[in-house]
């Protein structure tokens, strides 16, 4: 003999609550991204702590350039530095620019757009990181200013640098 359910049975009702319990999250869910998109709220950057000398390979936080840093030169650091890449194996570079810092400064003080309140792609972009050093060696982590989804502003700043003069290549840390 079989058994079928019918929309009396104890285990029909049990899953049909499951299956509208389910669905409302998920609208609610939906309901959040739509209105809200993917920017999140932004607080303060505070300034960048001044370390002695560049490390490609940190991942700690960067910060906002401090006012009473002078800069002589800039270090972009690759991917494989960032991404770990030299426990991995794996070689990296950092590179030192020199020439007019001014607008690298001006293009990363530019400030986040407001967050967007729409829907943000998920690609994830990857700034190669930057660091000031000043002429006693000491070195600032610079952060990048925000699109409106959150990610970072790399044209303009990576558009900077490539106008400053390229002095060297040196792989790892630099003190």
């Amino acid at each position: 003999m079989s058994m079928t359910r019918t929309p009396h049975s104890a285990g029909f009702a049990e899953g049909s609550r499951r299956r509208t319990a389910s669905a409302v999250v998920a609208l609610a869910m939906a309901l959040a991204l739509a209105v809200t998109g993917c920017a999140g709220v932004r607080g303060v950057v505070p300034d960048a702590e001044v370390q002695q000398g560049v490390d490609c390979t940190e991942q700690g936080p960067a910060g906002r350039m401090p006012a009473d840093f002078l800069p002589v030169a800039l270090y972009r650091c690759d991917d494989d530095l960032q991404l770990g890449g030299l426990e991995a194996g794996r070689s990296g570079f950092a590179d030192r620019y020199e020439g007019d810092l001014e607008p690298v400064i001006a293009a990363l003080a530019a400030g986040d757009e407001p967050s967007w309140p729409g829907p943000c792609t998920a690609e994830m972009r990857i700034a190669p990181a930057i660091w000031f050093v000043d002429s006693s060696g000491a070195a600032v982590h610079v952060t990048y200013p925000l699109d409106g989804c959150g990610k970072p502003r790399v044209e303009a700043v990576s558009a900077a640098i490539d106008r400053l003069d390229f002095v060297e290549s040196s792989i790892g840390s630099v003190r």
